[in-house]
């Protein structure tokens, strides 16, 4: 599958979000590897010298989902209250696997989060939220 493909598939509602965010990515070096599966074409982003993955585009049943691996600081971009509900919903830090050396142990809105890092910030692409994941992928790329 290729970038072509992949939008073939992301709702015309979300397209040019879509294309935004795999500009700011690629403009900035990432590598990106585009996959079909089960539910829907899947795009990777990941640092050209670490390899370490940067940003997902994927599809489930509820749609179409983003999920970041950020250096999280919560004060570089004010999440939605839905954000922040399903950041409440995402798995607890059990050091999972050995590719995950530790989760985002981070405060946000006076509470404490221990979260997993394959879950932490995954999030359902809605208008509301659209803007706030592209500033938040342009203040992780400075």
């Amino acid at each position: 599958m290729d970038f072509d493909g992949f939008m073939s598939q992301v709702p015309s509602s979300h397209k040019d979000f879509a294309a935004a965010v795999h500009k700011e990515l690629t403009t900035a070096g990432s590598k990106v590897k585009f996959e079909d599966k089960a539910q829907g074409g899947f795009a990777s982003y990941s640092n050209p010298k670490t390899k370490k993955s940067l940003f997902n585009f994927y599809f489930r049943k509820n749609g179409f989902h983003v999920r970041l691996y950020p250096v999280y600081d919560s004060g570089r971009v004010t999440l939605t209250d839905f954000m922040v509900s399903e950041i409440d919903k995402a798995s607890d830090c059990k050091q999972c696997s050995p590719k995950c050396s530790k989760g985002y142990d981070f405060d946000l809105r006076g509470k404490h989060y221990f979260k997993c890092r394959y879950s932490a910030f995954q999030f359902l692409v809605t208008d509301e939220s659209k803007p706030v994941i592209l500033r938040w992928v342009k203040e992780e790329l400075v």
